[in-house]
C-alpha cells in the first residue's frame, strides 16, 4: 500500500513539474513578441496581410479613377481640393487629395496590427507610407524620374517574414537588410505618413527634394535587420 501511495505521489509530482514547465514556456513565448508562432498561424497572418494590401491598391485606383483624386495618402485625412502634391521634382498645387481611410469616401478600419507583432522592446506596430526610388537587383522598377509609393510594416515575427517571402517571391527565407545599398536617383518631393498602433496617424512633409534611392534584392519582400527585427516592404504603386 505504501508503495502504491509513493507511486501516486511521484506521478503527481511529475505532473506538477510538467505543468509548471508548460506554463513557463507559454509565458516566455508571450513575452517574446510572437517570434515563435507556428507556421500555420504565420500563413493565416500572411493571407490577411496580402488581402489587406490588395484592398489598399484597389481603393487607391478607385479613388484616383472614379473619385478623380490626384493623390491618395495612407491616412484618414478628409478630401482636400487645394492641397499640394509632389510629382517627381515638380510641385503641383492645387491638387485634389484624400486619405485612403477617410470616412467620406475611403475604406473602413485601420491597418492590421496583431499583439504578437510587437517586438519585446516596444508594444506597437508601425505602417509607413512614403515616396521612394527603388531598384530591384540593380534595375529601376519604374521610371528613374519618379519615385514609387511604398508601404513598410514593422516589426513582424520571423515566421511571418519567411511566409511573406515564400508567398511573394518563392523564397523560403528572409532577406538581409545589409544587402540593401544606396544610389543616386532623380529628385523627388516627399510626404511621409505613418500609422502607429499606440498613436494613430501622423504626417511628415519634407520640403525640398532628395536624391537618395535604394537597391533591394526584391522590391517587395521581408527583411532582417538583426536583433529579431523584421520588416516588410511592399510597393503599392510603381511610377
Amino acid at each position: 500500500m505504501r508503495s502504491q501511495n509513493g507511486n501516486i505521489l511521484f506521478i503527481i509530482l511529475i505532473a506538477v513539474i510538467l505543468f509548471a514547465a508548460l506554463s513557463y514556456a507559454v509565458t516566455q513565448s508571450s513575452r517574446s513578441g510572437g517570434s515563435n508562432i507556428s507556421e500555420e498561424d504565420a500563413s493565416l497572418q500572411v493571407a490577411q496581410i496580402m488581402s489587406d494590401l490588395a484592398i489598399y491598391q484597389q481603393a487607391i485606383q478607385r479613388l484616383k479613377i472614379i473619385g478623380n483624386y490626384d493623390e491618395v495618402y495612407f491616412d484618414d485625412r478628409a478630401p482636400n481640393e487645394s492641397d499640394t502634391c509632389y510629382d517627381g521634382a515638380t510641385v503641383k498645387s492645387p491638387c485634389r487629395t484624400i486619405g485612403i481611410f477617410s470616412p467620406d469616401e475611403g475604406i473602413a478600419g485601420r491597418p492590421l496590427a496583431l499583439p504578437e507583432w510587437a517586438h519585446p522592446s516596444q508594444d506597437f506596430t508601425v505602417w509607413y507610407w512614403y515616396n521612394h526610388h527603388i531598384r530591384e537587383d540593380g534595375e529601376d522598377i519604374g521610371s528613374p524620374d519618379y519615385p514609387e509609393k511604398v508601404l513598410w510594416v514593422e516589426p513582424l515575427p520571423h515566421e511571418v517574414c519567411k511566409a511573406l517571402n515564400s508567398r511573394m517571391n518563392g523564397f523560403d527565407g528572409v532577406y538581409a537588410g545589409s544587402d540593401i545599398t544606396s544610389y543616386t536617383a532623380a529628385n523627388r518631393g516627399e510626404i511621409n505618413v505613418n500609422w502607429r498602433k499606440s498613436a494613430g496617424f501622423s504626417t511628415r512633409v519634407d520640403d525640398g527634394f532628395t536624391t537618395a534611392g535604394e537597391d533591394f534584392p526584391v522590391a517587395s519582400g521581408c527583411f532582417d535587420w538583426g536583433a529579431d527585427w523584421y520588416s516588410l516592404q511592399y510597393v503599392l504603386e510603381e511610377h
